[in-house]
């Protein structure tokens, strides 16, 4: 393996990772139940132990089901590193995927046991949305116990989804990776009431070029770049859509963000420098940032850098309380932050370099 253009990457373990996140997304069902996607995963996997797919099926169906509700489009599916490049147009797998769908959607848990159980097994029997064979499967999963009490086990679903795989752990080019990241950077943008205008994995390569970062660093800096704003997803969205002052709670949300980021990151095999990185951005090198009010001496080039890119960015795109700022007037900011000393001034210097119009 090439470590500068590849990298070790499993799929299931790197949406597993986001599921968390993935699941703020979508508001609670009609008995209050949170959305868990792993449900669904659980679900899905459960009732395709009735057929006779591969390991490889099972992997790609595990992952698929991750990201079922999120609505990807074919388009940015195919860049996904499925195994089996059809799993998502096949009308099987959408068939149990509806299904396991439909009990997330209607499950109600009261002190950890699904109590409407009958309810759903009724309504699913008579349903001529699902079919025969499918229903009958189904039917005979629900005579299990243990599969209803398995989905109300929020900290075990994990563990019970892994017991369905194998390790298909592969090597894929970072450029895919980088694909994937863009992906997730948009699905934050439309949580966020935001307009990806400026797409900051852009900015983020031609600044590393400006260093001479090897091809490795400058494609993990281009991951965080487009990860940073993970934990956004754990923030209730209407404080996105605010156009008047923030209460001081709301701040505190916000100031959250870069730990939130870091407790997802983390989880993910091989991303340790991306889930630092993506924690730090939101340091000043006074010491008055958070959430860590770490100082110049524990704040690499990578980390300074992010930070004023992802000021830059913000600076540079319209938000529901004030027009998009110019480049010029997005550099006067950031100049006068650097002469504060809390931000690398040198780095706003070389931004400004790079990207003024002449």
């Amino acid at each position: 393996m090439d470590k500068m253009t590849h990298v070790k990457f499993n799929f299931n373990n790197f949406l597993m990772g986001f599921s968390n996140a993935f699941d703020k997304v979508f508001k609670k069902n009609i008995y209050n139940v949170a959305f868990n996607s792993k449900r669904i995963s659980y679900i899905a996997l459960r009732l395709s132990n009735y057929t006779n797919f591969t390991a490889e099926h099972f992997s790609d169906l595990s992952a698929y089901s991750l990201l079922y509700k999120l609505d990807v489009p074919n388009e940015q599916l195919s860049k996904m590193p499925f195994i089996e490049k059809t799993i998502y147009t096949d009308k099987n797998i959408k068939n149990i995927l509806e299904l396991s769908c439909y009990i997330e959607n209607n499950i109600k848990i009261e002190y950890d046991v699904i109590t409407n159980k009958d309810d759903i097994i009724a309504t699913i029997n008579k349903s001529e949305q699902f079919s025969q064979t499918l229903k009958e499967n189904f039917i005979d999963l629900s005579e299990d116990m243990t599969f209803w009490l398995d989905l109300a086990n929020n900290n075990q679903l994990p563990f019970f989804i892994y017991n369905f795989l194998q390790d298909f752990t592969i090597e894929i080019e970072y450029t895919q990776l980088i694909k994937l990241s863009e992906i997730i950077n948009e699905i934050v943008y439309a949580y966020t009431n935001n307009t990806n205008t400026n797409t900051i994995g852009t900015l983020c390569k031609e600044m590393c070029q400006v260093y001479s970062l090897d091809n490795k660093d400058i494609s993990r800096m281009i991951i965080s770049a487009n990860l940073y704003c993970i934990g956004k997803l754990f923030i209730p969205t209407e404080i996105y859509y605010k156009s008047n002052i923030l209460t001081k709670e709301e701040i505190d949300m916000i100031r959250a963000i870069p730990y939130f980021s870091y407790s997802i990151l983390s989880s993910v095999f091989g991303f340790d420098d991306i889930a630092k990185l993506c924690s730090t951005y939101n340091e000043r090198l006074d010491g008055t940032g958070t959430p860590y009010e770490l100082e110049a001496s524990n704040l690499s080039l990578k980390e300074r850098l992010l930070a004023i890119l992802v000021i830059y960015q913000a600076l540079l795109e319209k938000k529901v309380y004030r027009e998009a700022f110019s480049h010029e007037e997005a550099i006067a900011i950031l100049k006068e932050e650097g002469s504060k000393n809390k931000i690398d001034l040198s780095i706003v210097e070389d931004l400004d370099m790079k990207f003024k119009k002449e």
